[in-house]
C-alpha cells in the first residue's frame, strides 16, 4: 500500500525561498505526496504570485496574526 502525505506550508513573505520549495516538492508529488497547500498569513510580497505559477498548490489565505491562529483555521478547511 502506497502512503500519501498531505504537506501544508504556512507562509509569511516566503518569496526568497519558497519557489526551491515547491520545486522539490513537485519532484516528489505522486510518489508520497498527494497534495501540498499553501497556507499564507498575509504576506506583502510576491509570495502570492509565486504560489499562484504552481498550478498543483491551492492557496488558502487568512489575515490572523497569530500564527497558530492561522494553522487551526487552515486545519479546520480539511
Amino acid at each position: 500500500m502506497q502512503s500519501s502525505l498531505s504537506i501544508i506550508i504556512p507562509v509569511l513573505n516566503e518569496e526568497a525561498v519558497l519557489p526551491t520549495l515547491l520545486e522539490r516538492l513537485r519532484k516528489e508529488r505522486n510518489k508520497s505526496i498527494s497534495e501540498v497547500i499553501v497556507a499564507d498569513i498575509g504576506s506583502n510580497d510576491r509570495t502570492i504570485e509565486i504560489t499562484h505559477t504552481y498550478d498543483f498548490v491551492p492557496l488558502i489565505s487568512s489575515k490572523f496574526a497569530d500564527f497558530f491562529r492561522h494553522l487551526l483555521w487552515v486545519l479546520t478547511r480539511f
